[in-house]
C-alpha cells in the first residue's frame, strides 16, 4: 500500500508484484486519472487478473475500486489483451464515473442552496420577522 497525498493506493494481482515498472506505470495512470477528484478519494485498490490463464485471447482484467470521503465506493473494470491496456481502460472508466458522481452531488447541493437563498421555508420554523 502506497500513499499519494491523502489517498491510499493498493495493487493486487498478476504481474504487478513481479514487474515494478508496470506497478509504477499503473500508479501514474491512476494518479493522473484521479487528479480532479483525488481530494474525494480515501483509498484506491487496483486488482489485475488473467481470465483465461495461459490460453491467450482478450483475457486481462483490471478492476479498480475507489472509496470516497462520503462513504460510497465506485468500481470500474477494464478488459483487454494486455495488462497495461486493461489498466488504462479501468483508469479512464473510473475517472468518468467519479467525475459524473461529483457533478451530480454538486448539482444537488447547488439546487438545495438556491432554494434556501430564495427564502424557501425550512422545518426549523419561521425566520425572524415572518408571520404565519
Amino acid at each position: 500500500v502506497a500513499r499519494s497525498g491523502d489517498m491510499q493506493l493498493a495493487f493486487q494481482g498478476i504481474g504487478l508484484e513481479r514487474r515494478p515498472e508496470l506497478r509504477q506505470r499503473a500508479r501514474e495512470k491512476f494518479e493522473r486519472a484521479l487528479v480532479r477528484t483525488q481530494d474525494r478519494v480515501i483509498r484506491l485498490v487496483v486488482g489485475v487478473s488473467d481470465i483465461n490463464g495461459p490460453r491467450g485471447g482478450v483475457d486481462k482484467r483490471c478492476v479498480a475500486r475507489a472509496w470516497l470521503t462520503c462513504g460510497a465506493s465506485v468500481v470500474a473494470e477494464g478488459i483487454a489483451r494486455s495488462t497495461e491496456r486493461a489498466l488504462h481502460r479501468a483508469a479512464r472508466r473510473l475517472r468518468a464515473s467519479l467525475s459524473s458522481r461529483v457533478e451530480r452531488q454538486w448539482k444537488r447541493r447547488r439546487r438545495w442552496c438556491r432554494g434556501r437563498a430564495r427564502g424557501a421555508k425550512t422545518l426549523d420554523g419561521p425566520s425572524a420577522g415572518e408571520d404565519f
